[in-house]
């Protein structure tokens, strides 16, 4: 359903050049429209001048719109409202509370509602007229869990959000963590600039609503970000400091139970991980285009993510372990406006279109615990594969993402591949950095199968899956070893 909404509105703007709403998709008209009617200035002789203003106030119908999202046994549900006009364009967006209640104002005209929460969970959708004088009762939508990953040890989160307490964050820490619940995750780690004041509210809040939250902290260094995880200590760190001092807080930041992550992919890299001061690094970055190959009618602004990936995979076939991650980077849960061109790539169009928020992209992380300690631990291990959509469980001789094989001349891959969101295309095997197999995916089902494979050439493998959308998903490797 989102994918038709989404081809029939590039159908009306392909070609142009448009401001586009992350989530907020084409600016509408506001519930008042203030017109203000030039001045008139006379200047009387003898006297001062007098300027008369005058303002003329233009209504433009709305009305509430109200519902209830309940779970498959009539509970309240938190979940992602969304409310799409005529053409398929995206208007408003919300959260419902947490007693699953949501509540919009709408100008007069026909809707549809769609109701969603995560990459887990079934996406329904109702049509709705919008009438003044007649606020809308929304039938209650229930929302029917159709996978677990939790059952096979997969948990999710997005470890880069920040409050209102950063300069350009715009939330408080209730409507960030409404958010995090509405979008299916299981953690979330807020990671302020420069600050840990909001960590307590944070965490005294997930409290009381089953969620795990994650203390954390930003930090820049050399025009670098970092991203101090799990530990509540603030971080002091002078953006112009030598390479040691930054060497010093990260075994800090170790000694406290927390890691260390990074989007910088540069030449020191190499020698802090080798030092063992970073931990992971950030290849993904919600507020652009997902790392997809071929797209080269692409802004190179926006194409930093694939740049991020091709240097990943440099960095692991020079024989560095380095466990990646894909975060929102969200600093409004309703999004943020972007401009941009319309272009030849569907996939980047799309992208464009439905915008991206909390969650989107997140970690799948195989834990032993859901405990910070036990993110921690998934995190270094490896034990990860991040995805905007599609869902991926595989094993290579039954191990699997961060482990290490021996005996690969048969390798006997498993893979489950699954998605609730868009239509599967292939399942890519990459070793080395290229890909060395592709599996044809069928579109709306869940794909189980088995391939074996003389691996005996690489070094590691990643698995990545495409879909006939911007929808991706990427796994950390399994290292290869020699008999």
């Amino acid at each position: 359903m989102r994918r038709r909404k989404v081809e029939r509105l590039l159908n009306n703007v392909r070609n142009s050049k448009v401001m586009i709403m992350k989530k907020w998709m084409f600016p509408f008209l506001s519930s008042v429209v203030c017109v203000c009617v030039g001045c008139l200035v006379a200047q009387l002789k003898g006297g001062d001048k007098g300027v008369q203003s005058v303002s003329l106030t233009v209504a433009v119908p709305q009305e509430k719109v109200v519902g209830t999202i309940l779970d498959e046994d009539k509970k309240p549900l938190v979940a992602e409202v969304r409310f799409f006009d005529s053409e398929g364009g995206l208007v408003k967006r919300t959260q419902t509370d947490l007693e699953g209640k949501y509540e919009m104002l709408l100008d007069e005209g026909y809707y549809t509602v769609e109701v969603s929460k995560g990459y887990e969970y079934e996406c329904q959708v109702v049509s709705i007229e919008v009438k003044q004088g007649q606020p809308v009762q929304v039938e209650p939508i229930a929302l029917s869990r159709l996978i677990d990953w939790g059952a096979k040890d997969y948990y999710c989160g997005d470890f880069n959000q920040r409050s209102h307490f950063s300069p350009d964050g715009q939330n408080t820490i209730e409507e960030i963590l409404t958010a995090n619940l509405a979008s299916g995750l299981n953690y979330g780690a807020l990671v302020d600039e420069n600050t840990v004041d909001g960590s307590e509210e944070w965490k005294s809040l997930a409290d009381k609503v089953n969620f795990l939250a994650i203390s954390g902290q930003t930090f820049t260094h050399h025009q670098a970000s970092y991203i101090a995880l799990n530990t509540s200590d603030l971080v002091v760190m002078e953006e112009s400091s030598p390479l040691e001092s930054l060497e010093e807080v990260g075994h800090q930041i170790h000694e406290s139970g927390g890691l260390l992550m990074t989007d910088a992919l540069n030449d020191s890299l190499s020698q802090l991980l080798t030092q063992g001061v970073i931990d992971a690094v950030e290849i993904w970055n919600g507020q652009l285009v997902p790392p997809l190959s071929h797209l080269e009618e692409v802004d190179k602004e926006f194409r930093l993510n694939e740049t991020r990936k091709e240097k990943w995979f440099e960095l692991l076939s020079q024989g560095l372990k380095l466990p990646a991650l894909a975060n929102s980077n969200n600093r409004n849960i309703n999004g943020d406006a972007i401009t941009a061109t319309m272009t030849k790539n569907d996939r980047f169009n799309q992208w464009l279109v439905d915008g991206t928020t909390i969650g989107s992209p997140r970690n799948y992380i195989k834990l032993e615990e859901l405990t910070p300690e036990g993110v921690v631990k998934g995190i270094k291990d490896g034990h990860i594969f991040m995805t905007n959509g599609p869902l991926m469980d595989i094993t290579l001789n039954d191990k699997t993402f961060g482990d290490e094989v021996s005996g690969v001349t048969d390798a006997e891959i498993t893979y489950l591949i699954t998605s609730s969101q868009s239509e599967l295309m292939s399942l890519n095997i990459i070793g080395d950095g290229k890909v060395i197999q592709t599996i044809p995916l069928a579109k709306n089902v869940p794909n189980l199968g088995t391939i074996t494979l003389n691996l005996s050439d690489c070094h590691w493998v990643v698995f990545e899956v495409l879909t006939t959308s911007y929808e991706y998903a990427l796994s950390n490797p399994i290292y290869l070893k020699a008999e």
